[in-house]
């Protein structure tokens, strides 16, 4: 050991030696991470400027005012005669900036569309069919040319003008914005659009405008007005106010980019912040309850026949859920094994072709994010009520004590003594120690039934809203284990519940029967309550032409039979990327469905028969829709004439600007 210890001394830096070697490391690794950065700078084209710009721009919350595109911006109305050749401007500029496969793709696609659907209105639709399937810069080329060929279509101006705005190309959209709110003044879709146009341009002040325009038409559907006006007040320096905008943007639709940037404010979002409708008792759990705890010995001992019946019934019901959630959690895990084989298996394919589509759907995050503060919310109010219970706990552990010290040092002594000379009767001695039983037992059991009502009920809420929660984001795979699970932790908490009785022998010193009347148990034993299944309405279906979108609940399918693929197509047709959408993977085009979760708003730009798709450069972030028949149980059909389709401006992406930005419009 000693020779260890001298070795070891041996091998020590001092702290001079220490202090240089740390820095020489230092050193090393600038220099390393120096000539690094020139390799990939150099191999990969990346300028300094573009190093620079993307550093300043990576937190950047408010965007820079672009002076050139404002000035850009067509400074007078256009007429309805011009609104055709204006249209074909900006298609022609916005289309030399595009991907030339994106281009040829959309030519095809357009072509297709048009001798299955002519009708302007169904084309317009088709093209945001496009945009569903994540071919962005095919949906804006269509639309572009659908709208340069018949600008008569409001409803495809405005689509036209939301994906140009989310596209960087705001100086071409904001002139067929101001066309069409001279037309729809209190248009909250127009008015969130001009919002968010010229707040990606970075005039605030006209872009504030139209977003309190919004906001007073339209309280309650104007999250990206209250969006814009979040920016807005952070561009002023009242962070704060900022915040608050947020928070009520996120309220009405919740974004991941909005919380993203709420965090960056110095923002927290708390579960009632996210402004979910939660059915009271989503399980029936209500009918799930304990009995009276008794709060005296002789009522201790008559309601034994019903706490034996209670804790049986729970223990059979607990014992079959326990098999059946066992049960659950292996279909969950096959499934989960599947699903990893299969995108192995998609990876390796080489022959035919199955495409997996890209979709950010927004709604199925804002579930799953008010879940998490949901949890978190109920693990702190767990929390309180376990340092609760240990404060009764303790109250009671000394009670008991105060008790023993009664019945041992009191009672049991006095009635030691007075039996020799019988100078009392079995009555009067049990009625003694029933009376120290009783005087313990009421302040003890009032205190636990108060904790356990409270505590039950907690578990209950917490059960109701997490599983519901939860049914609008999990794969069905997961939820049926989760609920199954969910249940069975909320039995665990109603077998945990007791109450407190003295436990000494022989019971009152003997003289039990001589004081205590046990009468015939009165309860009805109707055993444990069935569970309900959770009650969700929101199923309805959206047709447009070539494609559909179902919804089931936190199901979302989507079918289409235009876009074909063909020989000439390439994979990159579809990003191929997988989100975290859970994917129903078919064997061709044609039979191919992709599942989501979904939720409803109401909106639209006037029609009759109508619905939104809110959007950003990331993706579809909302649905909403309306028609005659209602959302539940519903079914949209948006072909032709029949019904309309409007997007409404999501976030402009300050941090990657397209290249489309670059599209310079000549229109006198």
């Amino acid at each position: 050991m000693q020779s260890i210890l001298t070795e070891m001394q041996a091998l020590k830096l001092n702290s001079a030696e220490n202090k240089e070697a740390r820095e020489r490391m230092q050193k090393n690794a600038i220099n390393q991470a120096v000539e690094i950065k020139k390799q990939v700078t150099a191999k990969g084209g990346i300028t300094e400027k573009q190093i620079s710009e993307f550093k300043e721009n990576k937190d950047r919350i408010v965007p820079v005012r672009d002076d050139n595109r404002i000035n850009a911006v067509l400074k007078r109305d256009l007429s309805d005669g011009e609104l055709k050749n204006y249209c074909k401007a900006v298609f022609e500029a916005v289309k030399k900036e595009m991907n030339a496969t994106a281009v040829s793709q959309a030519e095809t696609i357009y072509a297709k569309l048009k001798a299955k659907y002519p009708s302007t209105a169904a084309m317009g639709n088709g093209a945001i069919s496009c945009y569903l399937y994540n071919l962005t810069q095919q949906s804006i080329y269509i639309m572009g040319k659908v709208c340069s060929l018949d600008a008569g279509d409001d409803n495809n101006l405005n689509n036209y003008a939301a994906l140009l705005t989310n596209h960087g190309v705001e100086q071409g959209a904001i002139p067929i914005l101001n066309y069409l709110n001279r037309k729809y003044a209190k248009s909250p879709v127009v008015l969130s659009n001009l919002s968010v146009a010229w707040m990606g341009l970075g005039d605030f002040k006209t872009a504030e405008k139209y977003a309190d325009s919004c906001i007073r038409f339209f309280p309650g559907n104007a999250a990206q007005a209250h969006y814009v006006k979040a920016i807005v007040k952070e561009s002023e320096g009242n962070r704060q106010s900022g915040i608050e905008e947020m928070k009520q943007s996120i309220g009405e639709s919740y974004s991941a980019e909005k919380e993203s940037i709420l965090r960056k404010m110095g923002g927290k979002l708390a579960a009632f912040d996210v402004k979910k409708k939660l059915p009271a008792d989503a399980l029936g759990l209500s009918k799930f309850n304990f009995p009276t705890l008794p709060k005296s010995y002789e009522a201790a001992v008559n309601a034994t026949l019903e706490w034996r019946t209670y804790y049986k019934n729970l223990e059979s019901s607990i014992k079959d859920l326990e098999i059946k959630t066992e049960r659950l959690k292996k279909v969950y895990d096959a499934k989960t094994t599947a699903d990893a084989k299969a995108v192995i298996d998609f990876a390796k394919q080489k022959k035919g072709i199955t495409y997996a589509f890209a979709f950010k759907n927004n709604t199925n995050q804002s579930w799953n994010n008010f879940y998490q503060l949901l949890d978190e919310d109920f693990v702190k109010k767990e929390e309180q009520l376990m340092k609760e219970v240990r404060q009764i706990t303790d109250k009671n552990s000394k009670m008991l004590d105060e008790l023993d010290k009664k019945i041992k040092g009191e009672l049991a002594k006095r009635f030691e003594q007075d039996a020799l000379g019988k100078k009392f009767t079995d009555a009067e001695a049990c009625n003694a120690y029933k009376e120290a039983y009783d005087n313990y037992m009421l302040p003890a059991n009032t205190t636990f039934e108060n904790f356990y009502l409270k505590y039950i009920e907690h578990k209950r809420k917490m059960t109701n809203e997490l599983v519901y929660a939860g049914k609008q984001f999990m794969d069905k795979e997961y939820y049926d284990y989760y609920t199954s699970n969910a249940k069975l932790q909320f039995l665990y908490a109603l077998q945990s519940v007791s109450f407190e009785m003295p436990n000494y022998t022989p019971v009152l010193g003997g003289y039990g029967s001589a004081c205590i009347n046990v009468k015939t148990n009165s309860f009805t034993n109707k055993g444990m309550a069935n569970w309900n299944d959770l009650n969700c309405g929101n199923k309805w279906e959206m047709k447009l032409p070539g494609s559909e979108v179902s919804t089931d609940c936190n199901k979302i399918t989507f079918k289409f039979d235009i876009l074909i693929a063909e020989g000439s197509y390439s994979e990159d047709l579809f990003t191929g990327q997988w989100t975290n959408m859970s994917l129903e993977i078919g064997v061709g085009i044609g039979s191919k469905k992709v599942t989501d979760k979904l939720g409803v708003e109401v909106g639209g730009i006037g029609a009759e028969v109508g619905a939104f798709i809110e959007i950003d450069r990331s993706g579809i972030t909302d649905y909403g829709g309306k028609g005659k028949v209602g959302l539940e149980g519903g079914d949209i059909t948006l072909v032709g004439a029949e019904g309309k389709i409007s997007l409404k401006s999501g976030k402009p992406s300050f941090e990657v600007k397209s290249d489309m930005s670059k599209a310079s419009v000549s229109y006198k």
